[in-house]
């Protein structure tokens, strides 16, 4: 009922940032699943991504979510440095759509490309949940997560706070509390 209250105030433009927290088995993934299916019939739009423990690739949890939410950007043209960023990360990414005239990447000190990075991903996510209303991103197993997901995450609970988007992950209670990024 929780995540219900606040996917109702994420639809009224109040984004919030849920960490859920139990040991493993409790049922964290199935009540993921069964929030995601909640938010589809009430026709809205969850994108889900998760960390996985021998994957430590940078923003690694956040790969699906931007496969999927790639589908639904309605104006390219808007966020052309945008997705010159999502896919210079993920190059996989890049169809004959979305890939046209994008403007060539000036390189940055490490921190800037950082700031750079965080800036575009949190872009396309303001994008798309403008056109649809609201966004829901689910991320499962933060406790494996790697060190730039986890920054990056922060980053959205800071940057998207009147953008409609309600943003839930998964941790494992014991493993949570001997990881130091979390």
């Amino acid at each position: 009922e929780l995540l219900k209250a606040h996917y109702k105030k994420a639809q009224q433009g109040e984004s919030k940032t849920i960490l859920i927290t139990g040991e493993a088995g409790i049922g964290k993934s199935r009540l993921l699943r069964e929030f995601k299916i909640f938010v589809q019939l009430k026709r809205g739009h969850c994108f889900l991504g998760s960390a996985h423990e021998d994957k430590t690739n940078p923003l690694e949890s956040f790969y699906d979510i931007f496969r999927e939410l790639v589908n639904y950007i309605s104006n390219p043209k808007m966020v052309r440095t945008s997705l010159a960023v999502l896919f210079k990360l993920f190059p996989d990414l890049i169809d004959s759509r979305l890939g046209k005239n994008l403007p060539e990447l000036v390189r940055l000190e490490p921190n800037q490309e950082k700031l750079r990075n965080f800036e575009a991903l949190s872009e396309l996510e303001r994008h798309v949940a403008s056109s649809f209303g609201e966004l829901v991103i689910l991320l499962e197993d933060l406790h494996w997560v790697d060190k730039s997901s986890i920054q990056f995450l922060e980053y959205l609970g800071r940057n998207l706070e009147d953008s409609k988007v309600l943003i839930c992950g998964t941790a494992r209670q014991g493993v949570l509390e001997a990881n130091p990024l979390l």
